[in-house]
């Protein structure tokens, strides 16, 4: 009876409790970190799925430069991260196989890492590190803007062949997820 008068007097901080709790399992179980999820759950990013994806041009870590009108006509996994964000590091080797097997069949991966260009030996350290087989390039804050505010990471965009973003991931994106939404853009040509 006591703890029942207990609960009674601080039921918000009970509710406080449970409901941290409920975040803190869900953010582990996504495999984002916890300010992700809460982009995710207030949207945001989602508005630019069925637009045109912007027209870019980032440097690459052997300093070209790599443009989207060069990929024209593929399907292109752009995916922004950084080296500090475990996230990210997690799904890179998903990544790598996922170009592995789809080589040749119209799509390309594309690892936009949103640290600055200065960062090019620590970028590169990573990439030898995880055998990356796809181009990685420096994203500038105007091509985050220009993707609907990346504001979290990762977050991963799918564009369709004919420039269209058919799907946009924020938080660690699973095999199973990505592989629809690639197999959705190529159902669109």
């Amino acid at each position: 009876m006591a703890l029942l008068q207990k609960l009674k007097r601080h039921w918000f901080e009970v509710v406080l409790v449970v409901a941290f709790g409920g975040y803190l399992y869900a953010a582990r179980s996504s495999g984002s970190c916890p300010a992700t999820l809460v982009g995710s759950w207030l949207g945001g990013g989602e508005k630019v799925v069925g637009q045109p994806a912007p027209a870019w041009q980032m440097p690459t870590l052997d300093q070209q430069l790599l443009a989207s009108g060069q990929l024209e006509g593929e399907v292109v996994v752009l995916n922004f991260w950084a080296t500090w964000c475990p996230p990210c590091r997690a799904e890179l080797p998903d990544f790598v196989a996922l170009q592995t097997e789809w080589a040749g069949k119209g799509v390309q991966f594309v690892g936009a890492n949103v640290e600055e260009p200065s960062q090019v030996e620590k970028v590169q350290r990573m990439a030898d590190q995880y055998e990356l087989n796809f181009p990685v390039t420096f994203a500038d804050p105007a091509i985050l803007e220009a993707f609907g505010g990346v504001q979290y990471l990762p977050t991963t965009v799918v564009i369709d062949a004919q420039g269209r973003i058919v799907k946009r991931f924020e938080g660690r994106v699973s095999t199973d997820n990505l592989r629809r939404a690639v197999e959705s853009a190529q159902a669109s040509l």
